[in-house]
């Protein structure tokens, strides 16, 4: 790293992931200005909205968060799998 700071990770707490997103999409506030605000980066943001507009307000709890994060490993790992299967058929 040699003098540089790295940021330090700071956990939003599920309602200020429900906050940023509503100000963001029903308020029109802009991302940059939300992610100031709460100290977080706008792909922070971003993601949230993402979540929300997928699982509504119930992925923002935690165990939803290790289930979304679980069901991608899943998914992840089906592509593959059909990815290797399909190479071996042709």
């Amino acid at each position: 790293m040699h003098g540089l700071r790295r940021k330090r990770h700071i956990q939003a707490s599920c309602e200020q992931k429900l906050y940023a997103v509503q100000e963001v999409l029903l308020e029109k506030r802009s991302r940059k200005d939300i992610a100031t605000e709460l100290n977080v980066s706008v792909n922070s943001i971003t993601t949230w909205i993402k979540i929300y507009k997928e699982y509504g307000e119930n992925g923002f709890t935690s165990v939803a968060q290790y289930e979304i994060k679980r069901l991608k490993e899943i998914e992840k790992n089906y592509y593959k799998l059909i990815n290797i299967n399909t190479q071996d058929v042709t």
